[in-house]
């Protein structure tokens, strides 16, 4: 049987890839259309002989528990920038790169791949998630046993309880929150079935949080509309993951009464850039 346990990824900028990652969970797969003329001729009929084989796309979500150490290979991909030391910077142009996984049964290979939305996630007595959506170029597929040899790191990964929030110049409560990089990927299909070209459109950065409402929190609604910067910091001896905004706009979403639970604050801020300082810069320090 081909049992999902049994599977193995590897994301590089090199093929075969070198890098393997232990994750959730892989849905990035081919998908393919058949393109019919369905002209009139006398009959409600369509035939095969009518068709041709249309284009394909690649996509699919990724999720994962990264290390300190898997996101100094993955952030690059997300952001686009060099890294500077321990920062990873925004770019307008994102890097290219391999996805190979072993399904068991075949091993696919998947090229030209770029990251279309980053989300990084937290929430109470759990590791922090990475979702990645990946969008590609072309599959290639090999028989079972031939996925490379990968290095995967056995660091220990960073959890909620890691986090230190920092919203309009105070450390806050927060309940879950979630930072996404949406870059809005567009695919070129020109003169070929599969895409010839993936490029980054346009860049939007988010947090959303969900804060209990009390005393000390009341100050997070109604914000100015120039907003305010903000840090999100994961920290765990040695390792690090600081998200730093130069400004986070919260339009007014006020909280609501659900029952006898807890009254809580969502709020779904927006990052922009402040100056010269880009909307998102992030830290990553990888302890020993």
């Amino acid at each position: 049987m081909s049992q999902g346990f049994k599977s193995q990824l590897g994301i590089d900028t090199v093929s075969p890839v070198t890098r393997g990652y232990e994750f959730e969970s892989c849905q990035i797969t081919k998908a393919g259309t058949i393109i019919d003329s369905s002209g009139i001729r006398g009959s409600r009929s369509h035939h095969s002989e009518r068709t041709r084989e249309g284009n394909y796309t690649i996509s699919g979500l990724i999720e994962l528990y990264p290390s300190p150490a898997d996101l100094s290979h993955l952030l690059p991909l997300v952001l686009g920038g060099t890294p500077e030391g321990t920062t990873y910077p925004l770019a307008d142009s994102l890097a290219a790169f391999y996805v190979t996984v072993d399904k068991v049964a075949q091993v696919f290979a998947y090229a030209g791949c770029k990251v279309n939305k980053a989300t990084f996630s937290g929430a109470q007595g759990q590791p922090m998630k990475l979702a990645l959506e990946i969008t590609g170029q072309t599959e290639t597929t090999g028989a079972a046993g031939s996925f490379p040899t990968v290095t995967l790191d056995n660091s220990a990964p960073l959890i909620f309880s890691d986090t230190t929030l920092t919203l309009v110049g105070a450390a806050r409560q927060v309940k879950q929150w979630t930072v996404t990089i949406d870059n809005s990927l567009e695919v070129r299909f020109a003169n070929s079935t599969n895409a010839t070209a993936i490029t980054a459109k346009d860049r939007q950065v988010t947090l959303q949080c969900q804060n209990p409402f009390t005393s000390a929190e009341i100050d997070l609604y109604g914000q100015a509309l120039g907003g305010a910067a903000a840090s999100l910091v994961l920290a765990n001896g040695g390792s690090s993951l600081a998200f730093n905004f130069a400004t986070l706009q919260f339009p007014d979403h006020g909280p609501v009464v659900p029952g006898r639970e807890e009254i809580t604050l969502s709020l779904n801020g927006v990052a922009r850039k402040q100056g010269a300082t880009d909307e998102l810069s992030v830290v990553l320090a990888v302890g020993g």
